[in-house]
This record gives C-alpha cells, structure tokens and sequence, in this order.
C-alpha cells in the first residue's frame, strides 16, 4: 500500500485535466482513511502502552494525524482554496515518509539511509563553507 500511495502522490502533474484531479482526490482520501484504520487496528491490537513503545508506531501516528489534518483543511475550503492548494500538498508529501518504515526489515535499505545520513554531514560542511564564501565576495563587491 505504501508503494501505490507513493505511485499516486509521485503522479501530481502541471496542467492536471480535471479527472486525473478527481481521481488523484479520491486517492488521497482513500490512503488517508486507510492508513488511519491501520493505525486504530494497531492501537486496538497492541494496546496503548505498547503501541508507544515502538518508535515507529509514533512516527506513523504523526504522519496519519498530519494526513487528517491536510484532509480536514481541504475539506473545509472546498473548491475556494486558492493559493493555500498548494500548500495543503506539502501536507501530502509528508506521507512519502512512511516509507522510512520499510527500513525496519529492508537490511539494503537501512545501508542506503546510514550513508545518505554520512553525505548529508559533509553536504552540510560545504554548504556553510559556500555560504561564507559568498558573503565574503558580497563584501568585497560592495
């Protein structure tokens, strides 16, 4: 199911016809109220305590009351959103996160996160190192 909601939201395009909107709406509903239902039968099945317990259990609540807030939003304004459209798909793109759960059984996935993690530290160190850069030639042209 992760993989079809990555499918969905990975599909969002510029111009939209107005079906592939409707259907790209009610994909998100869709995945919305599944993933919700999901995190009830855990919450049901484990119990709060143990429900909690588990990192990603609480990682997945976040996402899924991130997913209800988005869908309470848009459903409040209606077709009057205007600019605020756009901003609701951040919401949805927040769902991409779930897939940091496959990480758990997928042992090739975990090594790809732990390096990505590694490159970010020295991307981190060149950006700062770009930054000063810049300010210092900013300096020198005024």
């Amino acid at each position: 199911m992760i993989i079809l909601n990555t499918i969905s939201l990975a599909s969002d395009d510029f111009p939209q016809t107005n079906k592939k909107e409707k259907f790209l709406k009610l994909c998100n509903i869709f995945f919305t109220w599944l993933f919700f239902g999901e995190m009830l039968l855990k919450l049901i099945g484990l119990g709060p305590k143990n429900y909690v317990r588990d990192f990603y259990n609480k990682f997945d609540a976040f996402i899924v009351f991130i997913s209800i807030i988005d869908f309470a939003i848009s459903q409040s304004l209606g077709e009057n959103a205007g600019p605020a459209a756009g901003a609701l798909k951040t919401f949805r793109a927040l769902r991409l996160l779930r897939m940091i759960k496959l990480a758990r059984r997928w042992k090739a996935l975990q090594e790809i996160l732990k390096k990505t993690v590694a490159s970010l530290e020295s991307i981190a160190i060149f950006t700062m190192l770009l930054i000063l850069f810049m300010y210092i030639f900013a300096l020198l042209g005024m």
